[in-house]
């Protein structure tokens, strides 16, 4: 079993996980489980999850008048099925970049963590590790192989606009999608059901437009 307590159950468990990263000490996945029609969340939060990659979709919900772009991670392990939202944030850009970089999808480890400050009393910030068989995976990408964000002046502040990066990474996940699902274990009724009735990603952290 990825997390929690080992499940007896044969029945196929959903799972719906979020990044929260908001006011916290460090990352964490807050984790909500299908209960009939709906997911309710678990009062238990975790810091990893692992399984079987089988799908790695961009999406797009409509929420409040907004529109919210996401990628959405489905992993399965055992009897289990994970659907994991992955915002465009510096993290889940960071993570977009390291499932790029798998060449299998079995055994994929991501875990949240806080940084090391570098000096006393530096500053720490949320970070994502992807790993396969107890290996780090790295970037895909290098900085200086994707567009850089463009620079912006907001109400007298330098922001900035990841819009070129997050349609390039969109892009390109997409296309590896298609390398996953051509390669991924056969789903049974089971997931096709789950994945059916994953929840919209309607509540992700979101970061300011700039």
């Amino acid at each position: 079993m990825a997390f929690g307590k080992e499940n007896k159950k044969s029945d196929l468990k959903a799972y719906s996980l979020k990044i929260k990263t908001k006011d916290l000490p460090k990352p964490e996945f807050v984790v909500s489980e299908r209960r009939g029609d709906k997911f309710e969340e678990l009062p238990e939060r975790e810091n990893t999850v692992t399984g079987t990659l089988i799908g790695l979709e961009p999406k797009e919900t409509v929420w409040q008048g907004k529109t919210i772009k996401s990628v959405s991670a489905t992993l399965t392990d055992n009897d289990q099925i994970y659907f994991l939202t992955i915002p465009y944030s510096n993290l889940g850009r960071g993570l977009m970049n390291s499932l790029l970089n798998l060449q299998s999808f079995n055994d994929v480890e991501i875990g949240l963590y806080q940084t090391k400050p570098k000096v006393e009393g530096g500053k720490t910030y949320p970070a994502v590790s992807v790993r396969q068989g107890g290996e780090i995976v790295r970037w895909k990408y290098e900085n200086k192989d994707l567009p850089p964000p463009e620079e912006i002046k907001f109400k007298g502040e330098i922001m900035r606009d990841f819009s070129k990066l997050e349609s390039v990474l969109a892009e390109k996940l997409k296309e590896f999608n298609k390398v996953i699902k051509n390669t991924a274990p056969v789903k049974t009724k089971e997931a096709v059901s789950a994945e059916s009735s994953a929840p919209a990603a309607d509540d992700v952290e979101l970061e300011p437009p700039f």
